[in-house]
This record gives C-alpha cells, structure tokens and sequence, in this order.
C-alpha cells in the first residue's frame, strides 16, 4: 500500500512539472513546428532505459527505443510529438507511459548570399523567422566596390527571383 502511495505521489509531482514547464514558455516556442535536425531530449517516466537524446533525420522521422517503426514528428509541436509517442509506447509496450519531450537543440536556417559581398556564404535567419535584406547583407560584409548596386537579385528555391536596388534597400 505504501509503495503505491510513493508511486501515486511521484506520478503527481511528475505530471504536476510537466505541465509548468511546458506553460511557462514563450508563446512562440509553444507554436513552434520540429524541423529537421531539431534534438529532442525523451524520457519516459520509471523507464530510466528508454530515456534518450533525439535527432529528427532527413526524413522528418526519429527512431525511439523499443518501438519497430521510426515516428514521423517533422511539422509537429512539441506537445503533439510527446502525445505522438506516448501514443506508440501505449500500443502495447508500456500501460500508462508518462512521456517528457524537451527540444535540446533547434536546427538552424540559412540564406545563401553570393556575388560581389566580402563575405559570400550562408547567413543565418533568426529564431523568429525573419531576415531582411539589409541584414543579410551586413551579415555577409556588406557589397563590394564592383557590385551592380542597381540590381540585387533576390532568388528562392522554388525559383521566384525579383530584382531591387541598394536604394531601395537603403529606404525600407
């Protein structure tokens, strides 16, 4: 009976953490989607040997112990990708698994700048998504003496280009 008790105990303060931790963050870390290369820390309550460091691979998908098939967690917050593999552990592995899901590393977004700037090469987009084009080119150096400054060329992977002047980046 005692040791019930304990468990019971433990299992309260565990789920008790959990939910202050996960309501404490920002409003933006809530919102945000796992991309590829993101590192996720799991542990799964009283299962000290399924606890392990995460890394969502190419395919969107990580391998979790014990489980056969990879999850696909790509595009899910960090609340869904927990209920994602509870879920998996509850198909039979484990009766009631307790799953805590922390983001330990967030993988990082690139533009490419190229051409006549001191420093071609990739710049780094915020956390918060947005890079203009001013800071992108302060980030790679700033353009060269020999730069066409009438057409900056903005090109994206799906092959939409536009053309701006540095004046217009100079205004905006």
């Amino acid at each position: 009976m005692k040791k019930n008790l304990y468990r019971l105990v433990l299992l309260l303060l565990f789920g008790a953490t959990s939910y202050v931790s996960a309501e404490s963050a920002p409003g933006s870390l809530k919102a945000y989607k796992l991309k590829v290369d993101d590192e996720l820390q799991l542990n799964v309550f009283l299962q000290p040997d399924l606890s392990k460091l995460l890394t969502i691979d190419r395919e969107g998908k990580v391998s979790i112990p014990m489980i056969e098939k990879a999850l696909p967690l790509y595009g899910m917050t960090r609340a869904e990708a927990a209920e994602e593999i509870r879920s998996a552990y509850a198909d039979g592995f484990l009766k009631y698994p307790q799953v805590d899901l922390k983001i330990t590393k967030y993988s990082q977004d690139f533009v490419q700048v190229s051409g006549q700037v001191a420093n071609a090469g990739p710049v780094a987009i915020p956390f918060h998504g947005k890079l203009d084009l001013f800071t992108a080119l302060t980030q790679a150096g700033w353009v060269t003496g020999f730069a066409n400054t009438d057409a900056i060329k903005l090109m994206t992977r799906s092959g939409a280009s536009a053309t701006v002047s540095l004046e217009e980046v100079l205004g905006e």
